[in-house]
């Protein structure tokens, strides 16, 4: 990143579903989440969080390991209600077992 960009980017943490805390930080153009489907009682959280991040032009890029197929697969099943999902290709997939989803708000 550079410039304009790198002036607007920020590192936040925040508890999931906590659609306040989301708010504080505004609306993103671009959402990182990497290895976050583990535990399947926290999707409506982190699905209601990354909703309330996003506008209609928003990035979700979404990494994890495969590790847990039916849990990380009903994440995805999910969040279709409310984005557009598709996998995305990445060089080093053949190597290892992380996969890559980018996700945009209906």
């Amino acid at each position: 990143l550079s410039g304009e960009a790198l002036a607007r980017a920020s590192v936040e943490a925040l508890p999931w579903g906590d659609e306040q805390a989301a708010a504080t930080v505004g609306k993103a153009d671009l959402v990182l989440c990497s290895d976050c489907l583990y535990r399947q009682e926290t999707h409506a959280q982190l699905l209601a969080t990354l909703i309330a991040l996003c506008k209609p032009s928003s990035i979700v890029a979404l990494a994890f390991e495969e590790r847990r197929t039916p849990v990380e697969m009903s994440f995805l099943q999910m969040s279709e209600d409310a984005f557009h999902v598709s996998k995305v290709t990445v060089p080093f997939e053949e190597d290892n077992s992380v996969l890559v989803y980018a996700m945009q708000l209906k």
